[in-house]
């Protein structure tokens, strides 16, 4: 597998390159697409073999993907398969590119939750105006736009998918405290920044500490959610919480920080000092969470252990296994 990059042209949105995963074994083709796509800026991973296909989708987490059907290893139905049973990777558009043009493997294709199914024999036109078309679908339809995040459609499935798996799983709610006073005293504009770094320390730490299989959403606002395994959880918060503490001091002025808090009004209209804003994590673990829960139940439980975090000042995070607020200097 390897990776090209070109940055030259208008498809790079906010700092990020739209990365496009190709399986495709014949090599010929396959370098025909590099070259096609990344002449339009695109970055293009390539993986020859279906049998790793899902492996490549959980490592480099692309923005869509181009799959052949007929692949050694595994064919590209039974890869799209793999690839819609990840929770992680519900929200990501796969177009199945290949020489079969009969409408059995069609269907077949869609019926599996392929986006698009396209032949090798298409203008390559065609295939850059439908790439074009499925990014903006995905950018109003699927994701958040502030951080380009899967958002709440995608949140719903991934739980619901896990909650179907018998495999042990936590579910992080990453929040911040006195954040609506920052937005009051500093403005939106910072707080938007401040919401972006947040979204860049997760996933920094979790590529370095989190599983392949993790999954990231962004409910709203100041609030994102952390699929993970148990076995993360601690050293999660832990270096989320470290990060943030140290990266988001940039965001207020230096007597700010020299004095531990700022000026804002709060809900009553009264001007006061909150504190700099700070890393409130819950941790809801599967094996707390009871037999036949449904989507709404986890919601209700991931809010109780939040307001256990927050209650106390500075930053902290609480594992439903012992629901005690555990803080972090």
């Amino acid at each position: 597998m390897t990776a090209d990059h070109n940055t030259d042209n208008n498809v790079n949105v906010d700092g990020k390159i739209y990365k496009i995963l190709v399986i495709e074994d014949d090599l010929a083709v396959a370098e025909m697409l590099k070259e096609l796509l990344t002449s339009e800026g695109y970055a293009v991973v390539r993986e020859y073999n279906g049998g790793n296909a899902l492996r490549a989708a959980l490592i480099e987490k692309p923005d869509l993907i181009l799959l052949d059907i007929l692949l050694p290893g595994m064919n590209g139905f039974d890869a799209l398969k793999q690839i819609r049973a990840q929770p992680q990777l519900t929200h990501i558009p796969v177009f199945m590119l290949t020489a079969l043009d009969t409408t059995e493997d069609k269907t077949h294709a869609f019926s599996l939750l392929a986006n698009d199914y396209i032949c090798k024999t298409a203008h390559p036109k065609e295939l850059l105006a439908r790439i074009h078309s499925q990014r903006i679908r995905s950018r109003h339809e699927y994701l958040i736009p502030l951080t380009h995040l899967p958002g709440e459609q995608q949140i719903h499935s991934a739980i619901e998918l896990l909650l179907r798996n018998e495999q042990p799983w936590t579910l992080l709610y990453i929040d911040l405290d006195n954040f609506k006073a920052l937005n009051d005293a500093y403005g939106f504009d910072r707080g938007n920044k401040m919401i972006l770094k947040l979204a860049e320390i997760i996933q920094a730490v979790d590529k370095n500490f989190g599983a392949a299989e993790d999954f990231l959403g962004h409910i709203g606002g100041e609030d994102f959610l952390l699929l993970t395994s148990p076995e993360c959880v601690v050293v999660l918060c832990k270096e989320i919480i470290r990060r943030f503490a140290a990266e988001s001091v940039v965001f207020y002025r230096p007597e700010d920080v020299a004095s531990g808090g700022f000026q804002a009004k709060d809900r009553s209209g009264q001007t006061r000092i909150f504190p700099i804003v700070t890393v409130s994590i819950a941790a809801l673990n599967s094996a707390d969470i009871p037999s036949g829960a449904a989507y709404e139940d986890i919601s209700e439980q991931i809010a109780q252990l939040k307001n256990i975090a927050k209650s106390v000042v500075g930053n902290s995070y609480t594992i439903s296994s012992d629901s005690i607020p555990i803080v972090v200097n």
